[in-house]
């Protein structure tokens, strides 16, 4: 009875101090609803740089972009194309709350995977100035498209190259207009380097790498904290943005019966933006160039973007990456309005490991992506979108071998958006 009674009073006393301040603190809760219901279809030659592929298993690239269709090899016959609907719950559906406590800030949100989308807290300082402590969008984000393209994405033109950082755990301060972060880095993407069996055109290989550790251990380490900033502001009518990130981690490895190597991967991204409108007009661009991208998070979709090394002779070569996206649009009224946009991505790099003083194996390709979509608004906060678009990998250029025609993706969807 006498420890009853002690627990008792205990969560009455926290209680007392607890509610106070809850009842200080302004919380509004959000959500938004989303479905992505579409037709895509997938040429033969995707083949090798379909999602979940050994490919990227071992070099991060985000071939696919999430589509169901997916193409496939039948036996003598060959490969085939593929064609499926996508029926689904978009993973950016999402619940959360903002919270406002004076000085004291927060929010959290989480999306239908489930999976923890947000999650920190802020301290205005100043005016204009914050710290931010936990899960949020990094300062390398610059998002000027509404693209959702194959298999639903964040529909922001996400890996279809947006500047875009991603949502991590960092430190984050912001004044005016200048924010500055220290994030987790992103270590979990192998060097490769090339399968010279998938080549050629005439190649039935359908895995452009193979890992840079045949046999032996390996240990991957965070060395530092990868580091974003960015900066924008308004010039008359035209918003402005220029940021970039820089990520490192280390590899230490050795082969069967070697000794102790090791090797680092940088991985920087510099990016810049604008948005300018006239009357219901608007017109959205962004440019990008880097090293290795997606030994960064995985940012582009191209193959040759990934840093490649010779783990025998501890040679390595970083792959450089250029990325551009233009977007027009107009606004007809609240409820209708209309977006196009052009994707260009490239990217090329060489192949220590198959490269030598007479021969030289360049890895170059050139991607492109192009959709037309209308948002429609029946009622305040409903949305439908629909949208058709190409992904075009065109061709794998490797020198010394014939080209290999990478293959395309159509789609045409609808998303389905309430927010309440």
């Amino acid at each position: 009875m006498r420890k009853l009674f002690v627990l008792l009073t205990t969560v009455a006393v926290v209680l007392a101090f607890t509610l106070p301040a809850m009842a200080q603190a302004q919380w509004s809760f959000y959500g938004s609803a989303r479905m992505w219901t579409s037709y895509e279809k997938v040429s033969k030659e995707t083949v090798a740089v379909q999602t979940g592929s050994t490919a990227e298993a071992v070099s991060g690239i985000t071939f696919g972009a999430g589509s169901r269709a997916a193409s496939w090899t039948a036996g003598a016959t060959g490969a085939q194309d593929d064609s499926e609907i996508d029926w689904k719950l978009q993973t950016n559906s999402r619940i959360g709350a903002n919270v406002k406590w004076g000085d004291i800030g927060g929010r959290f949100e989480y999306g239908s995977a489930p999976n923890l989308r947000l999650l920190y807290g802020t301290w205005s300082f100043s005016k204009d100035g914050s710290l931010l402590l936990g899960q949020d969008y990094t300062p390398y984000m610059y998002l000027v498209s509404g693209m959702c393209g194959p298999g639903g994405g964040e529909c922001n033109g996400i890996g279809l190259g947006s500047i875009y950082g991603g949502r991590l755990p960092q430190l984050k301060l912001t004044y005016m207009g200048f924010q500055f972060a220290l994030a987790t880095p992103a270590s979990a993407a192998v060097p490769v380097y090339g399968n010279t069996a998938f080549a050629g055109a005439a190649s039935t290989s359908t895995v452009p790498f193979v890992t840079a550790f045949p046999s032996g251990t390996r240990d991957v380490d965070q060395t530092m904290p990868r580091v974003e900033a960015s900066y924008s502001a308004n010039v008359g009518p035209v918003n402005l943005y220029l940021g970039g990130l820089w990520n490192q981690y280390k590899i230490e490895y050795a082969l069967t019966g070697g000794s102790k190597q090791d090797t680092t991967v940088n991985t920087y991204l510099i990016g810049a933006g604008g948005k300018f409108a006239y009357g219901p007009f608007y017109i959205n661009a962004t440019g990008q160039y880097g090293r290795n991208p997606n030994n960064g998070n995985g940012f582009a979709n191209v193959i040759p973007a990934v840093f490649m090394l010779n783990a025998a002779t501890n040679k390595s070569e970083d792959a450089e990456y250029w990325a551009g996206l233009g977007v027009i649009g107009f606004k007809l009224s609240d409820m209708i309005a209309f977006e196009g946009g052009y994707v260009h991505q490239y990217a090329k790099v060489k192949d220590p490991v198959n490269s030598t003083a007479t021969q030289t194996i360049d890895l170059e390709q050139t991607t492109s992506s192009w959709y037309v979509q209308s948002v429609i608004s029946p009622a305040k906060n409903f949305f439908i979108v629909p949208e058709v678009g190409v992904m075009d990998f065109k061709d794998l250029k490797v020198s010394t071998f014939s080209d290999r025609k990478m293959g395309d993706i159509f789609w045409f969807g609808l998303k389905w958006q309430i927010n309440f």
